[in-house]
């Protein structure tokens, strides 16, 4: 396994300056049972998680990573069918991403995220606060998209993330400032 540095300043640059993790790479996707599956996953996504990145608002990371990290494991358990209308199972591309995204964007006052699989073989991360309904669906590292609606104002919008993270960052704030 390779040695971990979690910010690589070849990475895209979120608007503070600061820069999306990495998780550690692997020899190859596993293949066989969902342990298979699962069990390498959390051991890169431990690998991400120490030594803790610095968070984008100082200090400590949320209360809520941990359950994040087993909900996308749990997540990468579930068969080809998992809906009975032919879901494709979570890949782990796309766990990876979800997991980059939250490392990246979150910080200690951020609430915790609803994660969900998509039929198609993806991860979709949530926020559905009293002001701000945010969704992230990741597809895949290079097809991610948002949608997000401002109940208070009526704005609301969609939008591809492809190498510029200031506007889902931006977003992500306004999460962790309504709760303040």
């Amino acid at each position: 396994m390779t040695t971990l540095s979690v910010y690589d300043p070849g990475l895209d640059m979120l608007s503070d300056g600061a820069v999306l993790p990495v998780m550690p790479e692997w020899s190859g996707e596993p293949v066989g049972s969902k342990r298979d599956r699962r069990t390498p996953w959390l051991e890169r996504a431990r690998l991400a998680l120490h030594p803790e990145p610095m968070w984008r608002s100082g200090g400590h990371r949320p209360d809520w990573l941990d359950d994040a990290v087993l909900r996308l494991a749990r997540l990468l358990e579930l068969e080809p069918d998992w809906d009975s209308y032919g879901a494709r199972a979570v890949s782990i591309a796309a766990a990876d991403t979800a997991l980059v995204l939250l490392l990246g964007l979150a910080g200690p006052e951020t609430p915790a995220p609803h994660i969900v699989p998509t039929p198609a073989g993806g991860v979709q991360i949530e926020w559905h606060t009293p002001r701000l309904d945010l969704e992230v669906e990741i597809r895949s590292p290079t097809r991610v998209f948002v949608g997000y609606e401002f109940s208070d104002t009526g704005e609301e919008g969609e939008f591809p993330v492809t190498s510029d993270f200031r506007h889902l960052a931006d977003l992500v704030s306004g999460l962790t400032d309504e709760r303040r």
